[in-house]
């Protein structure tokens, strides 16, 4: 507890608060506005070619589960922010030189290390949970001006849709965390991150037919969607699980092994 305390002292940083701004802002505000307008100007169109790729369309979104689905739209733009969050607080105690004096007060590495995870999976948390209140207000303002009916909304599919929306965002920081780890430094813990959520992980899936069911990446995204046509819930958060045992199994390793030297 004492290492948990401490890490959310330590959270109340300006840096800190514009990333978890940022993460309200574009998962909770950005995010469903793009879907609700992305989907009513496909369906006003007359091209419906196959180069139209849609994940929500109007239909889908008139249904009971459709604010569900804008709430659990945002979750790859949260989980981006929220692995820039974790890489900063992990990697700066390297690349600063305050890991040593945090060993001096706490000389329990696996406590220390998993009292600073735990800080951050209740900050990350608060800002997941303000975006999607935030999506709620947004796509109740949004949606009847794009001629898409809420009558039909349910809050059981959002209350589902932001606890997937959490797991996947702590998966990605639970990566976040193993990288910093390893790399011991923010821009290349966060550059390597990010490069592999936009990047690494869509190029591999338009290769590889049957990626979308063992790729890190796709699997968060399908967690967070409730799975796909591709991979069940089920298998996805089976998977992501053992993907995250083995990456804290790692990150918690080196971190209880590897010398401080300033």
């Amino acid at each position: 507890m004492r290492v948990l305390r401490s890490e959310l002292v330590k959270l109340r940083r300006r840096g800190m608060y514009i990333g978890l701004a940022l993460m309200v802002g574009l998962g909770g505000g950005v995010s469903p506005l793009l879907s609700i307008v992305a989907a009513s100007r496909i369906a006003a169109s007359k091209d419906r070619g196959p180069r139209v790729r849609l994940i929500l369309t109007t239909a889908s979104l008139r249904a009971p589960d459709g604010l569900g689905k804008l709430v659990s739209g945002g979750a790859t733009l949260v989980g981006v922010v929220a692995l820039v969050l974790f890489a900063m607080s992990f990697a700066s105690e390297f690349s600063h030189g305050t890991l040593r004096n945090l060993l001096v007060r706490e000389p329990h590495r696996l406590r220390l290390f998993f009292g600073k995870l735990a800080g951050m999976a209740v900050f990350v948390s608060i800002g997941v949970i303000a975006a999607a209140a935030l999506s709620v207000i947004v796509s109740y303002a949004m949606a009847p001006t794009h001629n898409i009916a809420t009558s039909a909304w349910t809050f059981a599919p959002v209350g589902a849709a932001l606890g997937r929306v959490l797991l996947t965002t702590l998966g990605w920081g639970v990566l976040a965390t193993t990288l910093a780890v390893i790399v011991r430094s923010p821009a290349p813990a966060i550059g390597v991150g990010v490069v592999y959520v936009l990047l690494v992980d869509p190029i591999i899936v338009a290769a590889w037919s049957t990626g979308g069911r063992w790729l890190p990446g796709q699997l968060l995204e399908a967690v967070a969607q409730g799975g796909t046509t591709q991979v069940s819930l089920l298998r996805a958060s089976i998977v992501v699980a053992v993907y995250c045992a083995v990456l804290l199994a790692a990150g918690a390793g080196i971190f209880a092994r590897r010398d401080v030297a300033s």
